[in-house]
């Protein structure tokens, strides 16, 4: 697969560049999480107002679709269109974690007071009730996301679901169920590692997997790990005696099957973060395009059988405002049109080429006539 991540756009401006999208050669598009989510609410020019961040959509209230980004008719209809076009529809969808009530460190891991009622007021769905462990003591968030029982265990600054609660995969199963009706192809599970895997006595995505083949749906889950030591904690989400995930969005360190990774240039976290913000590492923030560009050109000649992602980039100024001041809802003009470059149409169209690949195995390419360094 090569996909085309349309981060923080609204659906119905997703539809009409779907033409340039298939042009191109992305097959599939991966759109922001569809769930209601936590509106943030700032003072501007004296009056109180609805701001958008990049991080709001991951900050969901339930499991229904429909969020300001765009209505489960709006939905239907970009599934319906790229459809026509051959391509396929993934959405993000946030399992792991709720919005919390708050910033502080007593509010932050509490669900916040627009949470559906059915999932906040039921202390079975959530690994810290109250804030608490289940044994009563202050639940902590995590230090480490390479390590294993850290991640699992804790919480990542948000109120954690316990996704292996039946009743709870439940709730989540009729929401894949409801994007599958719309035409949804694939999901992205959002912070998977942290969801766990059965030998972390965590059942849901044995049981998701499941659901997914049924209804003829592929999934990857986030696992984001470079360390070479995580591979076979890595591998679990793949391997079905365990979990049976089709793919995983994981670092190009990782050994595993090529077929089953998803490898990217950047994500929309290495985006908006600065290198150590919240402990992050690898940010691309302040890298330039075209960096970015032959990054994704020299993954590929690493990993030739993978499957890869490109996001789409903000502007500098809409990068800003999603970061820190908020915004009106994101339009088209916000982001950048890099994605559409002669360079981008080559990759996609012409890798594999052997001229061509010999001379960008050394980052330097030549594309319709135009050199590209690094």
């Amino acid at each position: 697969m090569k996909i085309l991540h349309f981060q923080s756009w609204q659906l119905k401006n997703i539809i009409k560049e779907l033409p340039k999208v298939k042009e191109q050669g992305f097959d599939t598009i991966q759109i922001s999480p569809v769930q209601p989510y936590k509106i943030e609410k700032r003072n501007v020019n004296g009056k109180i107002e609805n701001r958008f961040f990049w991080w709001s959509v991951y900050q969901p209230l339930g499991f229904r679709i429909g969020n300001s980004l765009g209505t489960e008719d709006d939905l239907k209809r970009l599934c319906e269109a790229a459809h026509e076009l051959g391509l396929k529809v993934c959405v993000d969808v946030v399992a792991n974690h709720t919005a919390n009530k708050g910033g502080s460190e007593e509010e932050k891991l509490l669900p916040h007071e627009d949470v559906d009622p059915v999932l906040r007021d039921n202390p079975n769905f959530w690994k810290h009730p109250n804030g608490k462990t289940k044994d009563g003591k202050p639940a902590k968030c995590v230090e480490n996301g390479e390590d294993r029982e850290d991640a699992v265990k804790n919480a990542i600054g948000l109120p954690s679901l316990d996704c292996n609660n039946p009743d709870l995969q439940k709730i989540i199963g009729n929401f894949i169920i409801e994007l599958h009706e719309c035409g949804v192809d694939g999901i992205r599970w959002d912070a998977a590692k942290h969801i766990g895997t059965p030998r972390d006595g965590v059942s849901f995505f044995p049981n998701m997997s499941k659901l997914l083949q049924k209804l003829n749906m592929f999934s990857y889950a986030e696992v984001l790990s470079n360390n070479p030591k995580n591979t076979s904690w890595v591998k679990e989400f793949i391997d079905p005696n365990l979990c049976g995930l089709d793919f995983v969005l994981t670092g190009k360190e990782i050994e595993l099957d090529q077929k089953k990774q998803i490898l990217y240039p950047e994500t929309h976290d290495s985006l908006y973060h600065e290198e150590g913000e919240f402990g992050f590492k690898g940010s691309t923030k302040h890298k330039k395009q075209s960096i970015i560009d032959l990054q994704y050109l020299k993954t590929m000649l690493q990993k030739p059988q993978a499957n890869f992602l490109y996001t789409i980039r903000p502007n500098p100024i809409a990068i800003e405002n999603f970061s820190k001041s908020g915004s009106d809802l994101p339009n088209d003009n916000d982001f950048t049109n890099a994605w559409k470059s002669k360079f981008i149409y080559f990759i996609n169209h012409y890798f594999g080429v052997n001229e061509f690949t010999i001379a960008a195995s050394k980052i330097k390419a030549r594309v319709m006539g135009k050199w590209f360094n690094d």
